[in-house]
């Protein structure tokens, strides 16, 4: 059985879906992205902020280096077309006029230009993120509004650990006093230990949203089946942290049970989180991105495993990919058994064909799929190996070739890495 190829949209998904995205993301969102920095640059040079339509804010920002990527991802004639029915079709091929010009795209090409949109709007989206992460405290101190998600965010990342989860939260309105509500999964045993959790979130919720709540109320979801809460009167945690007024800041609370050696066992489960965890790491090494394969009667074929191979914390490129031939193949196969049942053939079976890609860049998952081996000058090599007798060795003809004494190696003449 083939597992599901992602598939390029055809023409009458492009006419009916895409290019009404197409025209949203450049007219609300990326507009919405780029708008207050063309004002800022606007205001900052002296200059008029009428009419800061799209085209204009492009224009705007294009004049400063740091925003040249815009010209290659923006496309102006296809924006302008797309909004005023100048698109025709005709076969695979896709024609774009405007006042201006005419362009012609396939419909592959058309979604590379889609993609690329895309990849932009979420290149300035995380901008705006590390921007906010960094400048987080200064922006406070100005009075600048930062968005409540970006807070509830930095809220999950410093108040959760191991055994405590934010699963959801919402505000509310109790007897005309306003209240914060979150929804917390723990796999904590004592009641100390969920103190100490539930106090910390309380004190960064304060940090994040100063002077905003009366209430916290905590509903905890815990190994027990009895329903656990806590509150916390954050009147007096401001008091207590500001001033250093001391009171019992928690309104009420509702535990299970404890059992025995519950906080030993917490401990335990501290010690082993810390010293035996996986240290978070910035970016991964590898990536799997995209597999396709298939069964036949006595075996399994992985006709194409593209992964991603985080060239920069590497200083042999080639080395490292000589040296771990076997832990990449096995990687292949346990990445399909991952995408199939237990019980299935495909999981049950050897597998005696296998082809790795290894790239440098990522890409998305139908890219992926669509790409032929000697396109992508982000390929660094592929791995083939075949311990079948039934299937013919089809080799690629570009490259070099190496013998590994686990599989064949083809290193892609193409990539700067390689040469």
């Amino acid at each position: 059985a083939l597992l599901k190829r992602p598939r390029l949209p055809d023409t009458f998904e492009i006419n009916s879906k895409y290019l009404y995205e197409y025209l949203k993301l450049n007219d609300l969102v990326l507009l919405g992205l780029i708008k207050p920095i063309a004002y800022f640059l606007l205001k900052k040079n002296d200059k008029g902020t009428n009419k800061l339509d799209i085209f204009n804010c492009i224009e705007v920002l294009k004049k400063n280096s740091k925003f040249k990527v815009l010209e290659k991802h923006y496309n102006h004639t296809l924006r302008n077309a797309i909004a005023h029915g100048g698109v025709k079709f005709s076969g695979k091929t896709i024609y774009f006029k405007d006042k201006k010009k005419e362009v012609s795209y396939t419909t592959n090409q058309f979604i590379a230009n889609f993609d690329k949109l895309l990849d932009l709007i979420n290149g300035i989206c995380y901008s705006y993120r590390k921007f906010y992460s960094v400048y987080f405290d200064a922006l406070e101190g100005s009075q600048l509004k930062i968005l409540d998600s970006i807070k509830i965010r930095e809220l999950k990342i410093k108040s959760e650990h191991f055994g405590w989860k934010i699963l959801y939260n919402y505000d509310s309105i109790v007897q005309k006093r306003t209240q914060y509500n979150l929804y917390i999964s723990t796999t904590l045993n004592s009641i100390d230990f969920m103190n100490l959790s539930a106090y910390f979130t309380a004190v960064y919720l304060e940090k994040l949203f100063p002077n905003t709540y009366h209430t916290l109320f905590i509903h905890i979801k815990t190994k027990s089946k009895m329903p656990c809460w806590q509150t916390f009167d954050m009147e007096k945690l401001r008091a207590f942290i500001n001033d250093d007024v001391k009171d019992i800041v928690t309104g009420g609370t509702m535990f299970f049970d404890q059992k025995k050696f519950a906080k030993k066992r917490d401990y335990l489960l501290i010690n082993k989180n810390m010293f035996f965890s996986k240290p978070f790491e910035y970016g991964e090494l590898l990536q799997d991105r995209y597999i396709k394969f298939h069964s036949k009667k006595y075996y399994n074929v992985i006709e194409k495993h593209c992964v991603v191979l985080n060239c920069d914390t590497i200083n042999d490129v080639k080395d490292y990919i000589r040296s771990n031939t076997k832990e990449l193949l096995n990687r292949a196969v346990k990445y399909k058994n991952s995408k199939v049942s237990t019980l299935s053939k495909e999981h049950r079976l050897p597998t005696k064909y296998i082809r790795v890609l290894i790239y440098s860049n990522s890409y998305r998952e139908r890219t992926f799929a669509g790409l032929s081996f000697d396109a992508s000058t982000s390929l660094i090599a592929i791995l083939h190996f075949n311990n079948s007798k039934q299937i013919r060795n089809i080799l690629p003809i570009f490259g070099v070739r190496e013998d590994n004494k686990n599989c064949n190696i083809f290193w892609s003449d193409k990539h700067p890495t390689i040469n």
